[in-house]
């Protein structure tokens, strides 16, 4: 049977390794940025094959080269953008005016990428993208979801 390309993704997510990397981006054993979600699922991409040739955002400048993308922002509007051809259109959730939101068994069985917008730090402008294995993100809490004001979610 053979690997979907989620189960590559998944399978080669810095976070996934035994033991976890939760810091691929690191000089001499320290981290080169506070949040590295892009930057992992940006390994779990080029280690599936995915290229990020077509990506236009920021990318780090510790000598990684294009493989290490850096915003969320960036990463969520490239998904979503006719240069992706191996996910569809993302399903958008967005809190509702009395500040309810889907939490994460909506998405329970469902298995993607799933960025969640707005959610933390100062004036929670805070952004999480991850893969989504149908239940636990590769590095990440159930509780983003329902934090987020807004949730993209590609599935696969």
């Amino acid at each position: 049977m053979s690997d979907t390309l989620f189960d590559k993704l998944w399978n080669n997510h810095p976070a996934n390794e035994d033991p976890p990397l939760i810091e691929p981006c690191s000089t001499n054993g320290r981290s080169n940025h506070g949040n590295q979600c892009v930057i992992r699922l940006g390994l779990s991409f080029a280690r599936s094959g995915i290229s990020l040739a077509s990506y236009r955002g920021v990318f780090c400048w510790s000598r990684h080269g294009r493989q290490h993308p850096l915003r969320v922002e960036q990463m969520k509007l490239w998904l979503d953008s006719d240069d992706v051809t191996f996910v569809d259109y993302a399903d958008i959730s967005r809190k509702d005016r009395r500040g309810h939101q889907a939490s994460y068994q909506s998405y329970l069985g469902y298995r993607g990428i799933v960025a969640c917008i707005n959610f933390w730090g100062r004036g929670n402008q805070g952004d999480h993208i991850d893969l989504w294995d149908g239940s636990v993100m590769a590095h990440g809490g159930r509780d983003y979801f329902q934090r987020s004001q807004e949730i993209w979610f590609w599935e696969m």
